[in-house]
């Protein structure tokens, strides 16, 4: 997980710092509209995307639980450790 992380955090840090740079070069190649249309379109694909996951209700499986449940291993290791407390 903390690998993950450190990549995730220097993705982040490497499209922050390119992004300015591109985008001048952009708008000094390309007319406004081209650059809308570019934007406009990349956000209607991610709404796609983001679209397309599929979420499981766990009120849909079970009707009388409302909230969300741990899975069994994590679920019993909370239990081990406030029986200590």
């Amino acid at each position: 997980m903390l690998r993950v992380n450190a990549i995730n955090g220097t993705l982040q840090t490497a499209i922050s710092i390119a992004s300015p740079a591109i985008a001048a070069a952009l708008v000094n190649l390309m007319p406004l509209w081209m650059i809308m249309l570019v934007d406009v379109s990349t956000a209607i694909v991610g709404i796609g995307f983001v679209a397309l996951i599929r979420l499981d209700d766990a009120r849909l499986r079970h009707p009388g639980r409302a909230r969300m449940t741990l899975c069994a291993p994590h679920r019993f290791r909370f239990r081990r450790a406030l029986q200590f407390r």
